[in-house]
This record gives C-alpha cells, structure tokens and sequence, in this order.
C-alpha cells in the first residue's frame, strides 16, 4: 500500500481494502465511517512527532500551527 499524505486518501485505500493504517488515536475519528472500523492497538511504546518550519514562513496557518504545538506541550 502507498503512503496515504492525507486523512481522505487514507481513508479512501481502507474502503478499497488496500490495506490497514496505523494513526494516533486522536484521528481515528478521520476514517471511522461509512464501514471502516477503528481498533486500539496495546502494547506499543509512544512516538514523538517532530515539527519544523522555515523561520521565514509568517502564513497565519502555519504561526497558529506552531503556537498550538508549543501550547500543548507545555503543559
């Protein structure tokens, strides 16, 4: 199965029964739908997730992004 680069692809390969995907609990709510059914998966170690940006990069999405990373981290 190719990478899925967005939660629609990723959702539209487990309907065509291309495979599985594995994702953070916080997103299993993206594909739960219309037959895909969710399981939690036990045993597994936590990730990290790295975020990096161009510090010339000012796009409004991209600032709020990053303020809301450091907001949830640093609690």
């Amino acid at each position: 199965m190719p990478k899925c680069r967005a939660p629609r692809k990723t959702y539209e390969a487990l309907v065509n029964l291309d495979g599985i995907v594995l994702l953070a609990t916080g997103n299993a709510a993206l594909v739960a739908h219309d037959g895909v059914v969710t399981r939690p998966v036990t045993g597994l170690s936590p990730c990290e997730l790295a975020l990096a940006w161009r510090r010339d990069d000012n796009r409004p999405l991209v600032r709020g992004y990053v303020a809301a990373c450091v907001l949830a981290t640093s609690r």
